[in-house]
């Protein structure tokens, strides 16, 4: 970002001048001439790079140089936070920053998307949050939520390599439970279940996927995570009733597991539940920067398999969805 140059906006600024500039602080000017002040107080607009997604940028930079543990790369960070230190102010991260960052994002700094994401996991690994609402209470210390980055680096992987498909995170399941308004005298609010990722196919939800650093490969499925995983299974309206949770594991043997979901008195499969891993060694070959059309055509085909399973079975799904 840096070589390409920074972004930069419009921003207000309010300062003495020696050349009037902008709007003038007639308010100001008596007091000014009385005192044979040789400046004019004035309003004005100019393009700055001060704008809030480079002091988050700066805010990061800083934050990763406290918590790495490599000589030369908290060198090299310290180096890129004196550059932008320049022209940009400095300021004290916080969610509510990370947010607004995110919503200002247009097509003007869309470059700026990767650097929030890995600025967000860093923020989110300092400490610890009380409340949704408050900022995390800063710990000496660094715990990286590895759930959240494998969460993170399953949306991209298949954002990236399923551009026929809409990929949603934490898509709201509304209408599902709901507080019975007669008979609620707390007035608590609707609880609502929200799969890690809904794969959607002409605005129809085609698949829920769950997303667990847990290798459930070695380990078993825990009870609650089950019981979510049925729920979202169930909830599907359109194609097969099924919900699949993607693991990590490093096992090269590692397949598919089927729950299924059977009804309790005529034993009817109701729903399965599918149990995918996610082979990190296999993956991160993929994603290393190649070029060309095979590189392409196999990131492709395993992000098709994560979501549908096997080759067969994606295009099924697929042929399926476009009749």
């Amino acid at each position: 970002m840096l070589s390409r140059g920074l972004h930069r906006d419009y921003l207000r600024f309010n300062a003495e001048l020696a050349s009037p500039a902008g709007r003038i602080d007639f308010g100001k000017v008596a007091h000014a001439l009385a005192t044979a002040k040789p400046t004019i107080a004035c309003t004005y607009y100019n393009r700055s790079e001060a704008v809030l997604l480079n002091r988050v940028l700066l805010a990061g930079l800083r934050l990763a140089a406290r918590v790495s543990t490599d000589s030369q790369l908290t060198a090299r960070v310290f180096r890129l936070a004196q550059i932008l230190e320049v022209n940009v102010p400095a300021m004290r991260l916080a969610k509510a920053d990370m947010d607004e960052a995110r919503r200002v994002i247009d097509r003007r700094s869309t470059a700026y998307g990767a650097a929030l994401t890995l600025i967000d996991l860093l923020l989110n690994g300092m400490g610890i949050s009380m409340t949704e609402a408050a900022d995390p209470v800063q710990m000496p210390g660094f715990l990286f939520d590895m759930n959240r980055f494998f969460q993170s680096l399953i949306s991209r992987f298949l954002r990236e390599e399923l551009p026929d498909f809409s990929i949603q995170d934490e898509h709201r399941l509304k209408g599902m439970f709901e507080y019975d308004p007669a008979n609620n005298p707390k007035r608590r609010r609707d609880v609502v279940p929200r799969p890690d990722f809904a794969v959607l196919a002409h605005g129809k939800v085609v698949e829920f996927l769950d997303a667990k650093y847990r290798d459930l490969w070695e380990t078993s499925l825990p009870r609650d995570m089950l019981y979510q995983l049925a729920i979202y299974a169930l909830c599907k309206n359109t194609g097969v009733p099924r919900s699949t949770i993607l693991y990590p594991t490093l096992a090269p043997e590692a397949a598919d597991q089927v729950v299924r979901l059977k009804d309790p008195v005529l034993g009817a499969k109701r729903a399965e539940i599918i149990l995918r891993p996610v082979n990190l060694l296999g993956l991160e070959s993929l994603v290393r920067p190649r070029h060309g059309a095979l590189a392409a055509r196999s990131r492709r085909e395993f992000a098709h398999t994560l979501v549908f399973g096997a080759m067969p079975t994606a295009l099924r799904s697929i042929t399926s969805l476009a009749s």
